[in-house]
């Protein structure tokens, strides 16, 4: 692989190299607001699981048979954490989203938090690489993990996953020749596939470009469109017009679980 060089001599380099060169080896664990149990699985195995037996009975989820079946994947009857695995596209996203939040977290330098620059990664990858050959390995990564850490909220899909390791999330996803080493033209290679407006800076939280998308909706102060709802019991409908002028009404979407 080619070995690339980036500028990162200057003040603000040696400041921001600084800054995650002093603290001794820590753990590098993240540690979301929640563990595991805050997966589908372990949210629901916590609810409805009253033996504890792995596995969840049409009688201790005794809501709707519809629901239970849907989540049944492999319709044996009972919800286990098998039914919820994720498949190998939903898994690829996931671990792609690992991966940004580590270095969202870990490669972050200065103290713009919704933004990284191509040199600030760079500069934080330097604090890493204890030797100077443009590679970050396991030890170095753990060594200064701790001081280059930025505790930014973790996404929601992220968080879903519970406990992750830093350093097994960012290398699944960057370590593209699967040597065990993250090289520095590797980071450049999953920078430029964030930046996506090829302006040198990956913009946090967002898609990069940024891209205005007109909205098809009523715009805001109109008359909603109308509908009609049918009850869980099938009986009865309601419309949304009905209670115009008599009360205000919300809308609420949510899980089925």
């Amino acid at each position: 692989m080619a070995t690339m060089r980036f500028p990162w001599k200057g003040p603000i380099g040696l400041a921001l190299l600084a800054a995650c060169s002093t603290t001794p080896a820590v753990d590098a664990r993240v540690e979301p607001e929640w563990d595991d149990t805050g997966t589908v699985w372990g949210y629901l195995s916590r609810k409805y699981d009253a033996d504890g037996d792995g596995a969840i009975t049409r009688g201790e989820y005794g809501r709707d048979d519809e629901s239970f079946e849907r989540m049944d994947g492999d319709g044996n009857a009972l919800l286990t954490a098998e039914d919820f695995a994720y498949t190998p596209e939903v898994f690829g996203r996931m671990r792609m989203a690992v991966a940004r939040a580590v270095v969202e977290r870990y490669f972050q330098g200065d103290d713009v938090d919704d933004e990284i620059t191509l040199d600030e990664l760079f500069v934080v990858a330097q604090a890493y690489d204890a030797n100077g050959d443009e590679l970050v390995v396991e030890a170095e990564f753990r060594a200064h993990a701790s001081a280059c850490y930025r505790d930014l909220p973790l996404p929601a899909n992220v968080r879903m996953m519970g406990e992750f390791d830093p350093w097994e999330g960012v290398m699944a996803v960057v370590d593209e020749d699967r040597d065990g080493q993250l090289a520095f033209a590797e980071l450049g290679a999953f920078f430029e596939a964030q930046d996506d407006d090829a302006d040198f800076v990956w913009k946090l939280g967002a898609d990069d470009e940024e891209a205005e998308v007109p909205s098809s909706g009523p715009t805001v102060g109109s008359v909603a469109p109308d509908f009609a709802l049918t009850a869980p019991d099938g009986a009865s409908t309601a419309r949304l017009s009905s209670f115009a002028g008599d009360r205000p009404v919300a809308l609420i979407f949510g899980s089925a679980t």
